[in-house]
This record gives C-alpha cells, sequence and structure tokens, in this order.
C-alpha cells in the first residue's frame, strides 16, 4: 500500500515526460527539414529514445527504491520502539540463570512483557511462550541435563530463536586461598555452562541459519576490581573471548553472538549486603552516577540484542555499569 503513491507518481511525471521529451525532439526535426536518410535525423531519434527510456527507468526505480525506504524505515523505528525479536514473529528464548537471581527473573520478565516468548532457566528452566510456561531442571555444569532442557523447550515450542547464557555463581576469596576445586567450579558454572548451552544450541540456529546468542559477562573480566575475585574474572573474561570468536565462526550461519558486561545492580542476590549503608556508599563512589544500577537499568539491553534492531551486530560487548569501567 505503501507503494501506490510511487507508482502513481511515476504514471502522472516520469512517463508523460518521457512521451513529451520524444514527441519534441521529433517536432523539432520536422521544422528543420531533415531526411530520415540524414545522419542528423538518426542521432535525434536514438536520442529521443534513449531519453525517454531513462526517464521511464528512472521513475521505475524511484517508485521501487522509496517503497523499499518507507517500508524499512518503518520496521525500523517499530524496532526501536517496540523492540520486536528475531525476524517479525515471537522469538523462542532460552535463558539459563541462577534460580534465586532477581536480576535474571527481571529480564525474562522485561522478555515477556516485550513481546518475546522466553526460555528462562539455570538450574532451574522456564519457558515463557504466549503466557505459557514450561519448568524443568538444570545444572549448566551437566552436559546431559543442559540437552535434556533444550529438547523439553523444542518440543513444547518448536525451536530456541535466541540464547541468554547468564547461569552464574560468584564467590570472594584470596587467590592464595583458592583450591583447583574452587577455580574449576568457578570455570565450570560460568564460562563452561556458557559452552555447553551454546553447543547444544547451535545446532538448531545453523539449520534455519538464524539466531541470537548473548553472553553476560561482567565488567569484572575488564577491569581488576574487587578483592578476592580472581577465579570469577578470569571466567568473566574467558566468557568474554568465548564470545568474539564465536562471533567470527558463526557468522556465516547468520548467528549473532554478542555479550554483556553489567556493573554492579541491587538484586535479591545481593541485597543483604547492600542493607549495609557504609558498604553501599563504598561501591556507590565508584561509579560515575554515584548509584547501584537497578534490573530494569539492564533488561532492555538484552531485549535490544535479542531483536532485529541488532542484526548486523556481532562480536560486541556492551557495558552497562553507570560509567564504573570510565572513571
Amino acid at each position: 500500500m505503501g507503494q501506490l503513491p510511487y507508482f502513481a507518481g511515476f504514471l502522472v511525471v516520469a512517463f508523460p515526460l518521457g512521451l513529451a521529451g520524444c514527441l519534441a525532439l521529433l517536432r523539432w526535426r520536422q521544422i528543420r527539414g531533415i531526411s530520415r536518410r540524414h545522419t542528423a535525423d538518426r542521432v535525434l531519434a536514438v536520442g529521443a529514445a534513449l531519453l525517454g527510456a531513462a526517464i521511464a527507468l528512472g521513475g521505475v526505480e524511484a517508485y521501487f527504491l522509496a517503497g523499499y525506504l518507507e517500508e524499512h524505515s518503518r520496521f525500523s523505528f517499530r524496532y526501536s520502539v517496540e523492540l520486536q525479536p528475531v525476524g517479525m514473529g515471537t522469538a523462542r528464548i532460552l535463558v539459563p540463570i541462577p534460580s534465586d537471581e532477581g536480576l535474571s527473573q527481571l529480564i525474562a520478565l522485561e522478555n515477556a512483557t516485550g513481546g518475546i516468548t522466553t526460555v528462562n532457566n539455570d538450574r532451574v528452566l522456564e519457558v515463557f511462550l504466549e503466557g505459557r510456561a514450561l519448568a524443568t531442571a538444570m545444572e549448566v555444569t551437566d552436559r546431559s541435563a543442559v540437552d535434556r532442557a533444550v529438547q523439553q523447550a523444542v518440543e513444547a515450542f518448536g525451536t530456541i530463536d535466541v540464547l541468554v547464557n547468564n547461569a552464574g555463581i560468584v564467590s570472594l576469596e584470596p587467590f592464595l586461598k583458592l583450591t583447583d576445586a574452587d577455580f574449576l567450579r568457578m570455570l565450570d558454572v560460568n564460562l563452561l555452562g556458557a559452552v555447553r548451552c551454546c553447543q547444544a544450541v547451535g545446532p538448531l540456529m545453523i539449520e534455519k541459519k538464524r539466531g541470537k546468542i548473548i553472553n553476560i559477562s561482567s565488567i569484572g573480566g575488564i577491569i581488576g576490581r574487587t578483592y578476592g575475585e580472581v577465579a570469577y574474572a578470569a571466567a568473566k573474561a574467558g566468557l568474554l573471548g568465548f564470545t568474539r570468536c564465536l562471533a567470527v565462526e558463526w557468522a556465516r550461519h547468520n548467528i549473532c553472538v554478542n555479550a554483556v558486561c553489567p556493573g554492579i545492580f541491587r538484586t535479591e542476590m545481593n541485597d543483604h549486603a547492600f542493607q549495609d549503608a557504609e558498604l553501599r556508599q563504598q561501591v556507590e563512589r565508584r561509579i560515575a552516577f554515584r548509584r547501584l544500577g537497578t534490573p530494569q537499568e539492564l533488561a532492555p539491553t538484552v531485549l535490544f540484542l535479542a531483536s532485529a534492531a541488532s542484526d548486523f551486530m556481532t562480536g560486541a560487548t556492551i557495558v552497562v555499569d553507570g560509567g564504573e569501567t570510565v572513571k
């Protein structure tokens, strides 16, 4: 419907102009009394034909180009406002999360209310699809459990369009007190958990030549931050490297792989710690905005990366930290 005005414009303006050009040149030839056999006559005839064809082709090109721009600018605006997910339909999103993590639950809620089907999980998996949900236990350190959870989601909803790797644990321990088991546990959940989920979901995305993977890392993987975070920071930094390399490897399958690095957000998991006003103020002084983030301020970034608005982004890291890393 949006192309009809351009088609009408072509009929009313471009075609008459081309016809008028041809008639004007032919009339000029008659006035000059030039014979058909004359070389100049042939040149003028060819010139008239070319002029008419050029104007007509220009009208056709303008019609299709204007229609294309109108359609795509309208979609782009809708994406920026409504953040529609992959393609034009509803997306099935798998979100491995800690079961007690308020931030993850908020991401899942934002996905659901934004019109996006969500599979939300951790060690607990929930899938939201137009008001319906699937819940199943899943430990991201157990490959068979990951495979089962993905299979259950596919059986319930057909496929998985977006994977958000947000399962994670944190433990503050001085480096010299870290045991091999402590370090390996941190890597197993925070890094290899994402690897397992990608390997389970990847074949689905590769088969349909489309998909979005969003790895939730941390600014702890970018900067040296808190005492006792060596193992956690190593795992989160590894997740960023994994994101970049997988983005390159799977770009040929039209799969976008990006990462988000949150700063310090107040959630259910850390709320008890920030009840201490002195600790909270100490942390807030490191942040340019002088306050902690809220889960509502992170979820839209994940929604953006899950939407078609980010179709030309891959291997990117988006930092959402209130300015902590720029100070």
